[in-house]
C-alpha cells in the first residue's frame, strides 16, 4: 500500500521526471528506503544517485540521513492513523472508514496544485454553458456541483444517460465547459466522452486518481485526488469521498468570488419557494 509519506510534492513544480518518480517509489516502499544507502536506493528506484541528493535538497533536508530520519518519523505518524483492520465487527468498520475518508481527504487536499484549480474555477465562471459526467459513485459528485451551480445560475447540462450526454456535446463550443470525475477513467464510456470532446475542442476538465492516464497532457484541466486503495473493493469509499471535497472546494472558492450575485439568486428563488409553499 502506497503510504503517501512525502507530502506536498504535486505543488513543487520545480521537481523533475526522474525526481517525481523517485517521490512515488519512496512512497510505495519507504522502509526500503529508510534502510538503505544512496546507492541501493539508486540502483532499486532505477534513478542516478545525483537524483536521490536533488530530491532531499529541494525538500529542505540537508542530507539523506535526515530526510531518511523524517521519512521514518512520518510513517510512524501515519501507522496510527492508517492501520486498517481485518475484522467484521462494527468497531473495525468504523475505524476502517475514519482511515479511508481522513486519508483521502488529508492527501486529496495536500496534493493540490492551487494554480491548476485557480484556472479551473475561472473557466467555469466564463463558461456559457456547463456539462457534467461521471459513472457510479462518482456521479454523487456531478450532482453536488451541478445542483449547487445551478442554484447561483449557472446553465448546467447532468443526465445519467450516455447517449443524451453525447447529444449535449453537439450545443457546445470552446465558450463551454465539459466536467468529468471518475476514479480509475477504465470505463469505455468516459474514454469516449473525452475522446470526443478533444476531437470537437470542447474544453474538458477531467478529476480523477489516475496520475497516468495517458491522454493526461492534452486534457486542458487535468486534477487528480487521493484514494485509499482497498484490498477487497465492494464500492468507492475513499474515492467518492476525494471527489465530494473537490466539488465542495470548487463551489465555494466559486460562491465566494460571486457572493453578491449568488445570494441575491438565492434570495429571489427562496422567495419563490416562500409563494408557492404559502398556496
Amino acid at each position: 500500500m502506497k503510504m503517501f509519506v512525502i507530502e506536498y510534492v504535486e505543488s513543487i513544480q520545480q521537481l523533475t521526471n526522474s525526481e517525481k518518480y523517485l517521490v512515488d517509489f519512496i512512497n510505495t516502499d519507504p522502509h526500503f528506503f529508510i534502510a538503505n544507502n544512496i546507492g541501493d536506493i539508486s540502483k532499486q528506484a532505477n534513478v542516478s544517485n545525483s537524483t536521490v541528493t536533488r530530491l532531499y535538497k529541494k525538500l529542505g533536508f540537508k542530507s539523506l540521513k535526515s530526510f531518511q530520519i523524517a521519512v521514518s518519523n512520518k510513517l510512524a505518524s501515519l501507522k496510527q492513523t492508517t492501520e486498517v483492520l481485518n475484522d467484521k465487527a462494527i468497531e473495525a468498520v468504523i475505524n476502517n472508514l475514519k482511515v479511508f475518508h481522513t486519508h483521502s481527504i488529508k492527501e486529496t487536499l495536500n496534493g493540490l496544485d492551487l494554480t491548476k484549480i485557480s484556472a479551473l474555477i475561472h473557466k467555469i465562471i466564463t463558461s456559457k454553458k456547463i456539462q457534467l459526467f461521471g459513472i457510479g459513485s462518482s456521479w454523487n459528485a456531478c450532482n453536488e456541483l451541478g445542483s449547487n451551480l445551478e442554484k447561483i445560475g449557472f446553465d448546467i447540462m447532468m443526465n445519467n444517460d450516455f447517449h443524451m450526454q453525447l447529444l449535449n456535446l453537439t450545443k457546445l463550443t470552446d465558450d463551454d465547459l465539459v466536467i468529468v470525475f471518475s476514479k480509475s477513467l477504465n470505463a469505455k464510456e468516459l474514454n469516449f466522452l473525452i475522446k470526443k470532446c478533444l476531437d470537437l475542442k470542447v474544453p474538458l476538465c477531467v478529476m480523477t486518481s489516475n496520475k497516468k492516464y495517458p491522454l493526461k497532457d492534452k486534457i486542458n484541466y487535468f486534477i487528480s485526488f487521493a484514494v485509499f486503495e482497498q484490498k477487497n473493493r465492494i464500492t468507492a469509499i475513499s474515492s467518492k469521498i476525494s471527489q465530494l471535497i473537490l466539488a465542495d472546494l470548487i463551489f465555494t472558492e466559486i460562491f465566494n468570488r460571486l457572493e453578491n450575485i449568488a445570494n441575491n439568486l438565492i434570495k429571489i428563488g427562496n422567495k419563490i419557494i416562500e409563494e408557492w409553499n404559502k398556496d
